[in-house]
């Protein structure tokens, strides 16, 4: 990766709560002072200016979210090395049983607990029932958030919380398509009528 910027916090309550000023690096090498200790990495892209590289915003060891990140330790001045993901195109569309998602927002979490931190590695608006996104390679929670009618704020496969919803794996460029909650209930089948029944008469 020939441009981009390093983050380094000291822990993932550092990250949530005040996001550090990213140094930017150069020639693919970085330089940084910082105190001993042990830190988790946060990789910013330069993708506008370098599309070729195709790095995405990841954490050492090309991890999704800070919670799932391989520390460093800082002792000295000693060299350490910092990997980062190369991004997976998924795209697909977004519908009910009942019909397309026209607008809205999906948002991928790589687990319960960061979707509860606010901290998704993945995001893609939906125009026109479809989405699009970039992120590293990992196993998701899809949270679709419509602005359009017909569809209710849910989870992938039309689920109601974070805990239930389907997950997706991303390891490669692909398609996937959600599913999110309609707001038409469906149709209860109809209980069939019981058949008559005549009581038994004495016989005589």
């Amino acid at each position: 990766v020939s441009r981009g910027a390093l983050a380094f916090y000291t822990t993932c309550d550092e990250y949530y709560a005040r996001p550090a000023w990213p140094g930017i690096f150069t020639g693919g090498a970085y330089s940084y002072y910082l105190p001993d200790g042990t830190y988790r990495v946060l990789f910013y892209p330069e993708q506008s200016e370098y599309p070729e590289s195709f790095a995405t915003k990841s954490w050492h060891s090309a991890k999704p979210s800070c919670s799932e990140a391989v520390t460093v330790t800082v002792e000295g001045d000693t060299p350490v090395n910092i990997s980062v993901a190369a991004g997976k195109m998924v795209s697909g569309a977004v519908s009910t049983t009942t019909g397309p998602v026209v607008g809205g927002d999906v948002f991928f979490d790589a687990s319960c607990q960061d979707f509860a931190r606010g901290d998704y590695p993945g995001y893609s608006a939906i125009t026109n029932g479809t989405y699009a996104a970039t992120m590293p390679p990992g196993t998701y929670r899809v949270r679709i958030k419509p602005t359009s009618t017909g569809a209710l704020e849910s989870w992938h496969s039309a689920k109601a919380t974070c805990e239930t919803a389907d997950t997706v794996t991303i390891t490669t460029d692909g398609t996937v398509d959600l599913i999110a909650q309609s707001t038409v209930s469906p149709t209860a089948t109809p209980s069939p009528t019981p058949s008559p029944t005549t009581a038994a008469g004495k016989q005589t």
